[in-house]
């Protein structure tokens, strides 16, 4: 019992100093990694337990001393159910915290974007200890294609570059449509910027009933081109 409550400790030491860090750019980081992480598997950070293994896979970190010492992600499995709570309420603290001061992070999206040349240059050049621990549905994947799990995450990681490069239009498309539905009691749920068709879709909800529109992403991304 002794070395599992030394496991709830570092676990929660861990969520306070990414999740919660008074660094806001390290929170937003943190989060930002996860919540890209999640979703490349087909998972939502509300899903806790999932969120938990994800982020605790990734940070890593061994329970005391010695090669022999379980990871945190392994111990996590292994909390008592008090612990397990504990734990895991102090996920969704933070995870509400969150959402209200990184909207982006979660309510905007990035999907069907062409990896550039410069984006498998950079990921070439990762260095191996910053590649993304892979999860047990990239495994199974690199698995089946034949892909070496680092050749995999360096993919992975190219994805992700190439992602970040359509992000900043789409968070001003967030930005933009939020401050139009403010004037009409309109909620701004999400932002989906799908790059192979161009369009941004953006779900809102108004007096309890979900809509969905879209923009042309020329809309956004010319003014932004020209400086605007």
């Amino acid at each position: 019992m002794r070395a599992q409550t030394g496991v709830c400790e570092r676990i929660l030491q861990e969520i306070n100093a990414r999740l919660c860090s008074g660094a806001k750019q390290v929170q937003e980081d943190h989060w930002r990694t996860l919540v890209r992480s999640l979703r490349v598997g087909g998972r939502e950070p509300e899903s806790v337990a999932d969120a938990l293994a994800e982020f605790l896979s990734m940070t890593g970190g061994a329970v005391g001393r010695g090669s022999t010492t379980p990871l945190l992600h392994q111990g996590y499995h292994k909390l008592t159910p008090a612990e397990m709570n504990k734990v895991e309420q102090r996920y969704r603290e933070c995870l509400a915290a969150a959402k209200v001061e990184f909207p982006h992070v979660f309510y905007v999206q990035v999907i069907n974007a062409p990896t550039a040349p410069a984006d498998v240059w950079l990921a070439e050049r990762t260095p191996g200890g910053d590649l993304p621990r892979l999860n047990s549905e990239q495994r199974s994947t690199a698995r089946a294609r034949g892909v070496p799990e680092r050749e995999y995450a360096r993919s992975v990681v190219a994805k992700g570059f190439s992602e970040e490069r359509y992000r900043f239009h789409a968070e001003r498309c967030w930005d933009f449509v939020k401050e139009a539905a403010r004037a009409h009691s309109v909620d701004v749920v999400e932002v989906i910027y799908d790059v192979f068709s161009g369009k941004f879709y953006c779900d809102l909800r108004q007096n309890g009933r979900a809509r969905r529109f879209f923009l042309d992403a020329r809309i956004v991304s010319e003014p932004l081109e020209l400086g605007d």
